[in-house]
């Protein structure tokens, strides 16, 4: 059973009353109706480590237990949404946050110690399950869009 409480901050007193309609400046909770759909089918309730809506309320971001940044519609309240799903650090992914101006978005790894920065870029083909939504790519400090393949050809491959 799952319960979520609102306080007031400059009180520090629970809110009481239904919370429901509230319309909320962010959005950073990995619960709740607007977020019930970025679960996994086989998580334990643990494997979403951190999500942010973007500033302009149509984008959220995950980060997950798989290492992987993940975008998702906002609300998403279907079970098992479609996603984007980024790879690139190299275990579990602790947080993500998009700029305030959601030019950009910043993930942060566990083991690996790494700060990635994304930002969206045009997609020439947009995903069938993502409709004319801009995917995210990795960018580095000289501002160049990381594009990492996905999957080597066989040759390339080495032990």
């Amino acid at each position: 059973w799952l319960q979520i409480l609102y306080f007031d901050p400059r009180s520090g007193r629970q809110v009481g009353g239904c919370q429901r309609d509230t319309r909320w400046a962010t959005w950073s909770c990995v619960l709740g109706f607007p977020v019930m759909g970025i679960w996994p089918p086989d998580s334990d309730g643990s494997d979403i480590n951190s999500a942010d809506r973007s500033p302009s309320g149509r984008y959220l971001l995950t980060a997950d237990d798989l290492g992987k940044v993940n975008l998702f519609n906002f609300p998403c309240v279907v079970k098992h949404a479609p996603a984007l799903r980024y790879g690139g650090h190299s275990s579990h992914v602790m947080c993500v946050r998009w700029a305030a101006d959601e030019s950009f978005a910043v993930s942060v790894g566990g083991r690996d110690r790494c700060v990635f920065q994304w930002r969206l870029v045009p997609s020439s083909t947009p995903p069938s399950t993502f409709f004319g939504h801009q995917p995210l790519a990795p960018v580095g400090a000289d501002g160049i869009v990381f594009r990492v393949p996905e999957a080597l050809p066989a040759a390339e491959v080495s032990n």
